[in-house]
């Protein structure tokens, strides 16, 4: 409910990316203020919800550094069947770092490498959580103020500006 009520706070034309990964953040986010007001800090189900949130962090990264991987292995000059052949191999790479990333997850995400990896998989998985562990950054510098994260994100939604660009030199200043 969180995640798709973002969707109507703000909305940036063409840029499913930007959209989703926000509205996981402000999403996951405001369900962790919800139950943290109903249950309480030291209950199960806010200590899931934190585990969730610290596992979508943790396996963000590890997408977004494959997604990246193949976006320039795709955009280089090589040949198609090079591309084939070295798309393999980073699959193959990832599998196996895979392994050390698991186990810093809770639940999510354990069975990502249950399953074919290819580039549909990566992609979908990228446009939701790619880029989260940088859009947290801005949680953490508006001091976990959920109205001022909203209000970044929304006047990045309206600008013209590239979101990456902005949303990296404010979280990483």
């Amino acid at each position: 409910i969180y995640h798709e009520r973002t969707h109507q706070l703000f909305f940036r034309k063409n840029d499913v990316t930007f959209n989703e990964n926000s509205a996981v953040l402000l999403g996951s986010m405001t369900a962790l203020e919800f139950v943290k007001e109903t249950y309480g800090e030291d209950s199960s189900e806010y200590q899931t919800q934190r585990e969730r949130i610290q596992d979508r962090l943790v396996f963000s990264e590890f997408i977004d550094e494959l997604y990246q991987e193949l976006d320039q292995l795709y955009s280089s000059n090589l040949t198609s069947e090079t591309k084939i052949k070295r798309r393999e191999e980073i699959f193959q790479k990832h599998l196996d770092k895979f392994k050390t990333v698991k186990v810093n997850l809770h639940k999510s995400f354990t069975n990502f490498d249950q399953g074919e990896i290819n580039n549909a998989y990566i992609i979908s998985l990228h446009r939701y959580y790619g880029k989260l562990h940088v859009y947290e950054k801005v949680y953490e510098k508006t001091s976990m103020d959920l109205k001022a994260t909203v209000a970044f994100f929304n006047q990045i939604a309206q600008s013209q500006q590239d979101p990456d660009k902005v949303i990296s030199e404010f979280a990483l200043d």
